[in-house]
C-alpha cells in the first residue's frame, strides 16, 4: 500500500512537476524568483510531457523506458543551459546562493504559508476527499470512457487510430488527445491503470488548479487576498462539481489558467519568448471550452 502511494506520488509530481521545471530551465534560462520558477514549472508540465512521450508516441512504442531516455535527455540540455547561465551570474556576481536562500526565509512568513494551506486544505480539499465513494470508485460512468482512452493508448504504445465504440470502429477523438496522452504518461510510470493513481490524479488536478488560480489572481492582488480568492473561486459549487471526476473539461480549465497566467507576465515583460509559452498552453488544451464562466484569453502579439 505504501509503496503504491509513494511510486503514484513519483509519477504524478514527474509528469505535474519535474518535467517542466527542466522545459522551463531550457526556454527560460534567465534568473528567476523562487515562485517565478516554481509557477512557471507548473505551468509548463503538460506541454512537457507530451513533448516527452512524442518521440515514444510516433513510433507506438511509449513505454516507462522511452519517457525516462526522453527525461534524461532534457535534464542534460536543461543541466547545460543553467551551467552557462550560472557561469555569467557568477562573472556579474548576481548569482544567489544557497545559504542565502535559506537565509531570506522567516518565521512569519513559514507560519502563514502554513495557515493558508491549512485554510486551501479544509475549504477546497476537504469536499473533494469527502465526496469520494468507500470503495473509491468515481461516481459518474463517463470517467470510465476517457479512462478507457488512457488504457487503449497504453496498451497500443501510441494513440491508436481507431477505437470501438458501440461496437463500431471509429477515429480516435483528438480532442482529448493532450489529455490523454499526459494520464496515460503519468499511469505508465505509476505501474499502469488503476482506481488508486485515477483517484490521486485527480486530486492532483484540484491541487494544481487552485495554484493556477492563485498565479492569477496574484497578478492585481497582494499574495493573502490572492490566496483566499483562489479558495473562494475553487469553493464554488460549479468548480467543485467539475473536479469531482476526471475528465478532460477539468483538464482544459487549468491549462486555460496558465495560459492567463503567462499571457499577462508576457505583457509586463514585454517578452515574445513568454506569449509564446502562453499559446503552447493554448493549443494544448485539448477540450472544447470548459463550461465554468470562461473562455481561453486570445490575443493578438504585434
Amino acid at each position: 500500500m505504501l509503496t503504491g502511494l509513494l511510486r503514484d506520488l513519483a509519477a504524478l509530481i514527474v509528469t505535474f512537476c519535474l518535467t517542466g521545471w527542466l522545459l522551463g530551465l531550457v526556454v527560460i534560462p534567465r534568473a528567476l524568483g523562487v515562485t517565478p520558477r516554481a509557477l512557471l514549472s507548473l505551468a509548463l508540465s503538460v506541454p512537457a510531457t507530451v513533448l516527452l512521450a512524442t518521440p515514444g508516441l510516433i513510433l507506438h512504442r511509449l513505454t516507462p523506458l522511452s519517457f525516462s531516455a526522453c527525461l534524461a535527455a532534457l535534464a542534460a540540455l536543461a543541466g547545460w543551459t543553467s551551467h552557462r547561465r550560472a557561469g555569467d551570474d557568477s562573472r556579474r556576481g548576481g548569482r544567489l546562493g544557497v545559504r542565502k536562500c535559506i537565509a531570506a526565509l522567516d518565521l512569519e512568513g513559514l507560519v502563514l504559508s502554513a495557515l493558508a494551506a491549512a485554510v486551501g486544505w479544509l475549504a477546497v480539499m476537504g469536499p473533494q476527499i469527502a465526496t469520494r465513494r468507500p470503495d473509491g470508485l468515481p461516481r459518474q460512468s463517463t470517467v470510465w470512457y476517457y479512462w478507457w482512452l488512457v488504457e487503449e493508448t497504453i496498451r497500443d504504445g501510441g494513440i491508436p487510430s481507431t477505437i470501438s465504440e458501440w461496437g463500431q470502429p471509429r477515429p480516435f477523438p483528438v480532442e482529448y488527445a493532450v489529455t490523454t496522452v499526459h494520464t496515460a504518461a503519468t499511469t505508465m510510470l505509476a505501474g499502469g491503470p488503476g482506481v488508486d493513481i485515477l483517484e490521486r490524479y485527480r486530486l492532483f488536478e484540484v491541487g494544481i488548479a487552485m495554484i493556477a488560480l492563485y498565479a492569477l489572481w496574484r497578478r492585481w492582488a497582494p499574495a493573502w487576498w490572492a490566496w483566499m480568492a483562489s479558495v473562494l473561486s475553487m469553493a464554488t459549487i460549479r468548480l467543485t462539481i467539475k473536479f469531482l471526476a476526471y475528465v478532460p473539461e477539468a483538464f482544459g480549465l487549468i491549462l486555460v489558467l496558465w495560459s492567463g497566467w503567462l499571457l499577462d507576465e508576457a505583457f509586463e515583460r514585454g517578452s515574445k519568448r513568454w506569449a509564446a509559452l502562453a499559446g503552447s498552453c493554448r493549443l494544448a488544451r485539448s477540450s472544447p471550452t470548459p463550461r465554468c464562466g470562461c473562455s481561453p484569453p486570445r490575443c493578438g502579439w504585434a
